[in-house]
């Protein structure tokens, strides 16, 4: 029989060990896995150098300068002395128009200068002419023209007279041509009506034309027409009616006349007609005939003397008139001769007449100045961008756009969200690209900025202008542009990676290394943390670095970035057993380690682990 004891501590033995295989993989799952996560920072290091502030737009490139040119007058254009593209001066022709009325005005005012600047001469002269000289030139010409008006009053009278003794004669005439045309007192005609339907029917059968018919009929109304109208007209009027009325009555009776006397010639060329058609085909030609051609010439004469007297009568009106002109003219010479004498000896006579070459001064100047605007100029140097399509004679009016011109120098207009907008001031370099030019950077400065900007869908923006520095042909007014207006740079200051700053409620701060990257241990912070806060101040960034003002020196080295991933525990689990039992393990043992980044990266990066047990650290730095 068996020992109880030594059944129960084989027992106790297999249950001990038990226990130490689970306690073993315990520990080689979970606890193993634990130190299997490491911590990667990556560092680099401050330094001095550069930094530039900048905002960036985009816009569109313009000339600095368009103007249409346009005509401040109106003409008739004479020559268009330029093409599109052509550059041109200040002040190059670009057309002309015809001057030929402005040029005489100028003319006019000069000669008014030169008359009053030679009556300022004279002022300061003794005139031999007295004041009673003066006076009794000035009386002879008010009484000449006195005398005219007179004559003229006279020779109106007389005009109304030949116009009463016209027609004292003048419804004679019509009635003779009335009996001839309409009447039919002899047996023969009463067959055909009347006379001149009797010549009609006589020229008709004898195969003779109807022409001379033909002009009686026009010529015969139209005096009818005339005679009836100035009937009315001379019974309205007298020999005390207005000049003007009688003026044309006696031309409105001449013109009556003139178509009466041409129709009592076209009445008799038809009797005449008659009396040669019936004379050639050997018939009777009736005696009626050969008085009524008498009457007619007789009328005739009639007619004709009063066509004399009456255009002898509106001759005379027109002579009296301009007596009456010339004589109040003289008039005016004189009275103006008078008032020169009187000036003479005025005070203040010589400041009237320098006022009055002021004056005649001032409109030489008005003048030459309407002229000058006949030749259009170019107000600037720059290049004609397009010209207007006007051929020579064409009629320009007073605001016709005659070309267009812009400046050689060239500026880009962006827009800014207000933003960006606040911190431009005008001065600030900027650097432009073009979509259309791949290969061209200018640079050039601010020139303007908006006072007040626009708002769309709720968003504030403002144009800024920039002028370029310098001017490149490849790049045209229109296309697009892009520019970078730099606001600010700083030279030789601390900077570190935007990545480093770091912030929280007490302000910004960067996390700097508690072990030195290059090799040597330097410690480590209070808690055992392989990285610290150092409080800075920051200044500038753009879009990689920020400037140090205070917390660091150049040099110093900052964490940039910090991840975790899984790593190789650094004790062999390979055998549990072994572990349980101690055999060749040293204990529970863990440590991290500072690798550089395979390549040679800009930073440094270290790697860290830690296990259950702190009994020992190991570190193997770069160099080692």
């Amino acid at each position: 029989m068996k020992n109880p004891f030594s059944i129960i501590w084989r027992h106790k033995i297999i249950s001990i060990i038990i226990i130490l295989v689970l306690a073993g993989a315990y520990f080689f799952f979970f606890a193993g896995k634990k130190s299997a996560m490491a911590t990667i920072y990556t560092y680099d290091t401050a330094v001095k150098g550069s930094i530039i502030q900048s905002v960036s737009g985009s816009g569109q490139v313009s000339a600095s300068d368009q103007v249409s040119v346009k005509s401040q007058v109106s003409g008739d254009l004479v020559s268009l002395d330029v093409v599109q593209g052509q550059a041109v001066k200040s002040g190059d022709v670009l057309a002309r128009l015809d001057s030929t009325d402005a040029q005489a005005a100028v003319n006019v005012a000069q000669a008014n200068l030169q008359s009053a600047q030679l009556t300022l001469q004279q002022a300061g002269q003794n005139n031999s002419q007295s004041l009673t000289q003066a006076q009794q030139a000035l009386g002879q010409a008010n009484d000449a023209l006195t005398q005219s008006q007179s004559d003229l009053s006279k020779t109106y009278e007389q005009a109304f007279n030949s116009v009463a003794s016209a027609f004292s004669d003048l419804p004679t005439v019509m009635s003779d041509i009335n009996n001839i045309i309409n009447g039919s007192s002899s047996t023969v005609v009463q067959t055909s009506g009347t006379y001149l339907n009797y010549y009609e029917d006589q020229i008709t059968s004898y195969g003779s034309t109807t022409a001379t018919l033909l002009d009686l009929g026009s010529t015969y109304t139209a005096a009818k027409g005339s005679y009836s109208a100035v009937l009315a007209e001379y019974k309205s009027a007298s020999r005390y009616s207005d000049p003007a009325v009688i003026s044309k009555l006696v031309s409105d009776s001449n013109d009556a006349a003139k178509k009466i006397s041409n129709a009592v010639k076209a009445l008799g060329n038809v009797i005449q007609q008659y009396r040669d058609a019936a004379t050639s085909n050997n018939a009777v030609v009736q005696p009626f005939s050969s008085t009524q051609l008498n009457t007619l010439n007789s009328d005739s004469s009639t007619v004709n003397s009063h066509l004399v007297d009456l255009l002898s009568t509106q001759q005379s009106i027109q002579t009296a008139i301009q007596n009456v002109n010339s004589a109040k003219d003289t008039v005016d010479q004189k009275s103006q001769s008078l008032d020169t004498l009187k000036n003479l000896t005025n005070p203040i006579s010589d400041q009237g007449q320098q006022l009055s070459v002021q004056q005649k001064e001032t409109a030489l100047a008005d003048a030459q100045d309407t002229l000058s605007n006949y030749t259009i100029r170019a107000p600037f140097d720059g290049v004609v961008a397009s010209v207007a399509d006007l051929q020579k004679g064409d009629s320009v009016g007073g605001s016709t756009t005659i070309a267009t011109v812009i400046t050689n120098n060239q500026i880009a207009t962006i827009s800014l969200n207000e933003v960006d907008a606040a911190g431009v001031l005008v001065g600030q370099k900027a650097t432009m690209t073009f979509d259309a030019l791949s290969d061209v950077t200018m640079t050039g400065h601010v020139s303007a900025i908006d006072t007040i900007g626009t708002v769309s869908q709720g968003v504030v923006s403002y144009n800024v202008t920039i002028a370029f520095d310098t001017q490149n042909d490849s790049v045209k007014p229109g296309m697009s542009t892009t520019a970078a207006i730099v606001t600010n740079i700083k030279q030789d200051v601390i900077l570190v990676p935007n990545s480093a700053i770091k912030s929280n409620a007490a302000g910004n701060f960067v996390y700097v290394p508690t072990q030195t990257v290059n090799g040597a241990t330097s410690g480590s912070s209070e808690n055992g943390a392989a990285e610290k806060q150092q409080t800075v101040t920051i200044g500038l960034a753009d879009d990689n670095n920020t400037e140090i003002v205070s917390g660091l020196n150049e040099g110093d080295t900052v964490v940039t970035k910090t991840t975790t991933q899984a790593a190789t525990a650094s004790s062999s689990n390979s055998s549990v057993l072994s572990r349980i039992l101690g055999g060749g393990g040293g204990g529970l043992g863990g440590g991290g380690a500072f690798v550089r980044p395979t390549g040679g990266g800009a930073g440094t990066t270290r790697t860290s682990g830690t296990t259950g047990t702190t009994n020992s650290a190991n570190s193997a730095r770069p160099g080692q």
